[in-house]
């Protein structure tokens, strides 16, 4: 009797895990930005993936798309959940109340549309939103209860930028209750926020003995988020709700108390954490001019290779910026090019450690140049950050960067990565025209081929027309039918000057051609 409830429990505890429900969330990185400036907005698909085609919401008339083509495209993976961001880029063109407009989305058999965002655009610095007073956090709602979730920022204040990092953690009773996983579900929003989902340690995912409120519990992180305030005032993060399944002690068992880890029941629980804000304060003035938005602690690493080229060959300067900022939204510094010297768009990419807390991120710039004829000295790259820590903007910098040019053009050889170079700057084009010219060459030297034979056949007919019978005295034709044509030719010659010929004797057609041609 004990085996097969045993083999029921055991197939009970590795059931596979609930299939995630679909959730679509829309959110813009700035919701106040000045004429010029851009905004970055961000589609996000959990348990989910878009359908092909996927086009960018239209904004309004002062705001206009830079690209249609995503200019974010990430997919990470959390346990059995799914989880895709798409990002378009906006550039406000003219000061006032706008939005972007709802997007429509295909996913499977689902469709899902996001509600608009309202973007305003100022002519100037926005106005700083005023300070309103903290709101208490949310009570523990549901601490009596056996079961329940909530959201537990790391810092309730921010300035615009910094980030905070919010747990939502589970609590449950044990001596009632064991949760075996727990699933978001519906939508989740934060306006205001940038958002980068975290990975949670292993060791945060089994049970923690707690004691909250004098009641001796146990807690599971079942999800951590960084979160970048893009706009100052009192942001709101919107409840979470969970789905969680869970075996409970079942009451009505008369065996409870002699069999109780066996007197239990599987059941779904659904529980929501409530909703949080967190204070935003504006950032402070006296920015510097190389200040571009970034908050937190970084560094800086630059890299120049090779430092001696010959002329003509490029030069690869490889800027990192790292730290505990957004990277996502980090501009490449302007590097002015010396005379002599051409410059290409820099090349950028992305890399975050979710498994830090708080989460850390680096953006890599590659810039590209090409001295032409002497040795040059690339400027210094000056960049600023705000502290939030200290409190001030700081500025670091690095270079110069000498650069040694020798030879000349005429000689200088191309090494591998001067090869590599080319073929991505799109520098040696020759086999693309030889390709291109063969195929357009191909189809016109068929279709000259084609006319000239239509026309080759077209005269051929035209002089078959025009042309007076003759006769052909083949010399494989017998003679029987040689003597006949020849009899018929001579017969039609004479009838023009003289109609009897046609009924003529042959002996008499004979004499009358020698009296013609003798």
């Amino acid at each position: 009797m004990r085996l097969p409830l045993l083999a029921s429990l055991l197939a009970l505890m590795l059931a596979a895990p609930a299939s995630a429900q679909v959730a679509v969330s829309a959110y813009a990185d700035k919701t106040v930005l000045e004429v010029g400036e851009s905004l970055l907005f961000v589609i996000e698909v959990s348990g989910g993936e878009p359908g092909g085609g996927v086009m960018p919401p239209r904004p309004s008339p002062n705001l206009a798309l830079v690209s249609r083509s995503p200019v974010l495209r990430e997919r990470t993976t959390l346990g059995a959940q799914t989880q895709t961001r798409l990002g378009w880029r906006y550039r406000a063109t003219r000061p006032g109340a706008g939005r972007i407009g709802a997007m429509q989305l295909q996913i499977g058999s689902q469709s899902f549309s996001t509600d608009p965002i309202p973007i305003d655009v100022v002519q100037r610095n926005p106005p700083s939103i005023p300070n309103r007073q903290a709101r208490p956090q949310a009570p523990s709602t549901g601490s009596r209860s056996d079961l329940f979730v909530r959201a537990e920022p790391r810092r309730t204040t921010a300035v615009v930028g910094q980030q905070v990092v919010v747990d939502y953690v589970l609590y449950f009773d044990p001596s009632s209750i064991a949760p075996r996983q727990a699933l978001a579900v519906g939508t989740w929003d934060a306006p205001g926020f940038w958002r980068e989902e975290m990975d949670v340690p292993t060791r945060e995912t089994y049970p923690r003995a707690v004691t909250l409120d004098g009641r001796a519990m146990q807690a599971v992180t079942v999800r951590r988020l960084a979160l970048f305030p893009a706009r100052a005032g009192t942001l709101e993060l919107a409840p979470m709700e969970y789905e969680v399944e869970v075996r409970e002690a079942d009451p009505t068992d008369p065996f409870l108390p002699f069999f109780q880890p066996f007197s239990t029941r599987r059941s779904d629980r659904e529980v929501t954490a409530p909703g949080t804000s967190i204070e935003v304060r504006p950032l402070p003035s006296g920015a510097p001019p190389s200040f571009a938005g970034a908050v937190g602690e970084f560094e800086m690493v630059a890299r120049l290779a090779p430092d001696r080229v010959a002329p003509g060959d490029p030069v690869e300067l490889v800027l990192t910026l790292r730290g505990t900022g957004n990277a996502a939204t980090l501009t490449a510094p302007e590097i002015d090019a010396p005379a002599g010297v051409d410059a290409y768009t820099p090349e950028d990419e992305r890399s975050v450690d979710r498994g830090r807390v708080p989460l850390r991120s680096a953006r890599t710039f590659t810039y590209t140049f090409v001295p032409q004829n002497q040795s040059v000295e690339i400027p210094a790259v000056t960049w600023s950050y705000f502290d939030p820590a200290a409190g001030e903007y700081r500025t670091i910098s690095r270079g110069p960067f000498r650069v040694s040019v020798e030879g000349s053009a005429a000689v200088a050889s191309a090494g591998p990565a001067a090869a590599r170079w080319r073929r991505s700057r799109g520098l040696s084009t020759g086999g693309l025209w030889a390709l291109l010219g063969v195929g357009l060459t191909l189809p016109l030297v068929a279709g000259l081929g084609l006319v000239a034979t239509r026309e080759v056949k077209r005269r051929r007919s035209r002089a078959a027309r025009r042309t007076p019978a003759t006769v052909s005295l083949a010399p494989d034709r017998p003679s029987r039918e040689r003597a006949a044509a020849l009899d018929a030719f001579v017969r039609q010659s004479l009838s023009r000057a003289d109609p009897r010929a046609a009924s003529l004797s042959r002996s008499a057609l004979l004499d009358r051609a020698r009296t013609v041609n003798p």
